[in-house]
């Protein structure tokens, strides 16, 4: 087994061999001459090398985000030498029938710990008995995963879909817990990912299949933007930015759907052709840009997001702002 370690941190990347060849001498004694561990330094020169038929495992340390949403595209085992700072998940689960709520977090945190052990401590999975309870909790960007019932008293898992997307959230990705069949063509209409059959402890196998096919799809690499945030280089997703600003001081102002705000050393010339690039992004007035998925309403001189923030909108370029966030909306 031939065993690569990446980390910009010379101190770390020869921190990480020793632990792991103490690892292997204690507990893989008999298999410990036919491991074979190397070491990189530089993504490049890792890069030059890496194949997966030579490389079984890959160990990875702080900001090699990018670098992992590369190899997993491979047959390649991807170990975190600590958590990524930039990565969490949050998932939903809806259902009125408490035993099969309870059911379905055991099983998730199962099918997680077992097949993910490296992202397990950085997901959060939210319950929820009653669909009002989670709607009003859930903002665009918030949630990667959501699991709905579909039959539930007052709204069901459909008409929640539904207003899901209503809100704009058109990322999240959305699961249906079903005790029949008869509903799962509607379920696509609001572009649902998967379902499954109640009850989950006679579907085991249906539930892991499910979800080995849509976790994958929740790790497929989506635009990202690199922030140097306290010295820091994050990467934050395109679709979880509300919108950018400058402050009072001529700070470069990044706001999250999830009501996070990052102050970042990044000049606004920088970032500016990197979010225009994406359709979702428009620039509304001297030095901001908005998430056109987060406007609620258009003003006469004003967006209204979906949290209720006020953006404004150039009076001089008011009529072509409007027409580009009309054609969007149009055909979205």
């Amino acid at each position: 087994m031939n065993i690569a370690i990446v980390d910009d941190e010379k101190i770390e990347l020869e921190t990480a061999e020793a632990f792991l060849r103490y690892y292997i001498s204690e507990n893989f004694q008999n298999y410990e001459s036919d491991i074979h561990i190397e070491l990189f330094q530089r993504k490049n020169e890792f890069l030059t090398w890496f194949s997966p038929q030579i490389y079984q495992v890959v160990i990875l340390g702080g900001n090699m985000r990018k670098l992992a949403d590369y190899i997993a595209n491979f047959d390649v085992k991807i170990i975190f030498i600590k958590p990524q700072e930039d990565f969490s998940m949050n998932i939903a689960i809806v259902d009125d029938e408490i035993s099969e709520l309870n059911a379905a977090e055991l099983y998730l945190r199962s099918f997680i710990q077992k097949n993910y052990p490296e992202i397990y401590s950085e997901v959060t999975i939210q319950t929820f008995s009653n669909t009002n309870e989670f709607l009003n909790v859930f903002k665009p960007g918030l949630f990667q995963l959501v699991i709905l019932d579909i039959r539930m008293e007052e709204i069901d898992g459909l008409q929640a879909a539904q207003i899901i997307r209503a809100r704009g959230d058109d990322d999240v990705n959305i699961v249906f817990l079903t005790s029949s069949d008869d509903f799962i063509l509607n379920g696509y209409r609001v572009f649902a990912v998967g379902y499954f059959l109640k009850p989950i402890s006679n579907h085991e196998d249906d539930f892991s299949r499910t979800f080995e096919h849509i976790f994958p799809k929740i790790f497929k690499n989506t635009p990202e933007i690199a922030l140097n945030v306290s010295g820091n280089e994050i990467f934050v997703p395109n679709r979880n930015i509300l919108y950018i600003d400058i402050d009072y001081r001529h700070r470069l102002c990044v706001y999250l759907a999830d009501g996070k705000k990052f102050v970042t050393a990044n000049n606004y010339s920088e970032i500016q052709p990197i979010l225009l690039a994406d359709e979702r992004f428009l620039e509304c007035y001297h030095r901001i840009i908005v998430n056109m998925d987060y406007i609620k309403s258009m003003e006469p001189d004003d967006f209204i997001l979906m949290d209720g923030t006020s953006i404004p909108i150039s009076q001089r370029k008011k009529k072509e702002v409007k027409v580009k966030f009309m054609r969007y909306f149009a055909h979205k």
